[in-house]
């Protein structure tokens, strides 16, 4: 499918294993210079680092970036550069920080297609995507719809995107975040984000 797209940047969102158990086949290699194969394609691992986050993050949270190339019958084919989020908990969700926008900001810079996957591709991976697709209709200078309305035209193209209320509600929580960092949450709605962000709290905690 890569290949096929000409896709560049993969993100992943889960674990290999979580909680003891198989979650994701390790489709890539997890040390440098090493490589898999699958029939005639190889996956090398060339460098791995980490991704600098901003200044606004809660610095809890990891995302390891691989480099990797792919070849077909041992001839390079294309680069490419794997995200994974390391510790998004299945089902649940991470600091509500800006760690998304600024994984988002990263990867669109890529003009081909991008693959974001979690386990089952729609509870971490509906969330990301979810803000991606608000944040893409503001840029674009359009007013987005609902929520509600959002979620149910993603879900008609991806059924059950979104897993839990916990995840549907740190996508506004984020996005608050961001809009409070760019100042353009009036002082008018001040009290109504902070009632918002302390009933975010309890809810998933």
């Amino acid at each position: 499918m890569v290949i096929q797209n000409g896709s560049c940047v993969i993100v992943m969102l889960c674990g290999i294993k979580e909680n003891e158990k198989s979650t994701c086949f390790e489709y890539w290699p997890q040390k440098v210079g090493t490589s898999v194969k699958f029939d005639d394609i190889t996956v090398k691992t060339i460098v791995i680092k980490t991704m600098k986050l901003h200044s606004e993050c809660s610095g809890k949270i990891t995302i390891r970036i691989s480099g990797l190339a792919i070849m077909v019958n041992d001839v390079f084919a294309q680069a490419v550069d794997h995200f994974q989020w390391v510790d998004w908990p299945d089902r649940r969700v991470p600091p509500a920080d800006l760690t998304p926008i600024c994984l988002l900001n990263y990867i669109r810079k890529s003009r081909a297609p991008i693959v974001i996957h979690c386990t089952a591709g729609i509870g971490r991976a509906g969330t990301l995507i979810m803000m991606a697709h608000i944040l893409e209709t503001l840029a674009k200078g359009a007013k987005p719809r609902n929520s509600c309305e959002i979620l149910k035209r993603l879900r008609r193209e991806r059924a059950y995107l979104i897993h839990s209320d916990a995840q549907y509600l740190y996508v506004h929580r984020v996005l608050l975040e961001y809009f409070a960092l760019k100042g353009v949450i009036s002082n008018y709605l001040a009290d109504r984000v902070a009632a918002f962000i302390d009933d975010y709290e309890r809810a998933v905690t």
